[in-house]
């Protein structure tokens, strides 16, 4: 890798650090400071992979794969997995499908990502290939729940609306993550139009989400593909959102559903943009 591209690509994750970090000031005045120093964290990722530098990798530390070398598989290393995912760019994705068929995991990209796959459901522990199909299971099953592994799970229509309708009547039974992440996940395949079904289940997930805003810290925040789209000047729009992006990390308050001033700013440049409001 040149000497220009890794400045280029630390630069990059300087920004996001700070970002998750103003993040983390605002809401680590509350209990559970971990949980949210994690979801901060989650933040970071984001920006990283779908705004900032998309099909980059993170920048790969020297020497990270010296001691490491332990078997996760018949033929492949730690420290094989290791380096594949930073020499490797973008933000991998598999979907997670049950019907009364089969139970289905499959990768979104042509790279066959090493994906270790933390669930409660005795899956295995890592996925190598592109598509794994096993016996149906009987009840809806949660891959990377708490964004345990650096990538996004897309679920089949009614697993999404058994997992919305949970969180919709238990929502302290999945933490700020689990509920971050499940929610941007589901906005992120339904901007790419990979939900089948998409736009009533938006119209879900988006009323899930207000009636229970105070379980969303950073409600505009998880929301956000929810309220945008792929249009041809979509760059202009990220730049235009990156200028102004770290005032509004000042306080939680910002991201107040609706009304904070996240809210406010995205309607302002989707106005200038569409001529409309996203929100």
């Amino acid at each position: 890798m040149s000497d220009a591209l890794k400045s280029s690509r630390a630069k990059w994750e300087d920004l996001t650090d700070y970002i998750s970090y103003k993040v983390a000031a605002a809401v680590l005045d509350h209990d559970s400071r971990w949980e949210r120093f994690m979801l901060s964290k989650y933040v970071a990722i984001q920006l990283t992979e779908d705004f900032f530098a998309p099909r980059h990798s993170l920048v790969m530390p020297d020497n990270i794969t010296r001691n490491i070398d332990v078997p996760v598989d018949r033929n492949i290393s730690l420290a094989q997995v290791y380096e594949y995912w930073f020499i490797t760019g973008g933000f991998p994705a598999l979907k997670v499908s049950n019907t009364a068929l089969s139970f289905e995991l499959q990768q979104f990209s042509a790279e066959l990502w090493p994906l270790r796959l933390s669930s409660k459901q005795g899956l295995p522990p890592f996925l190598f290939a592109q598509i794994l199909t096993m016996p149906p299971k009987d009840s809806e099953v949660f891959v990377n729940l708490n964004f345990s592994s650096f990538f996004r799970v897309n679920y089949d229509t009614t697993t999404w609306l058994t997992i919305f309708s949970q969180i919709g009547e238990h929502p302290d039974r999945f933490s700020a993550v689990g509920r971050a992440q499940l929610v941007s996940d589901f906005c992120y395949f339904y901007a790419h139009d990979q939900v089948d079904h998409g736009a009533a289940l938006k119209e879900v997930v988006v009323d899930m989400v207000y009636r229970n805003s105070e379980y969303f810290e950073l409600c505009d925040w998880h929301l956000f593909w929810c309220h945008s789209t792929i249009p041809a000047t979509f760059s202009q729009l990220l730049k235009r959102l990156a200028l102004g992006v770290t005032r509004l990390f000042d306080t939680d308050a910002a991201f107040g559903c609706r009304t904070g001033q996240a809210a406010r700013s995205l309607n302002a440049i989707c106005d200038s943009v569409f001529g409309a409001k996203c929100i």
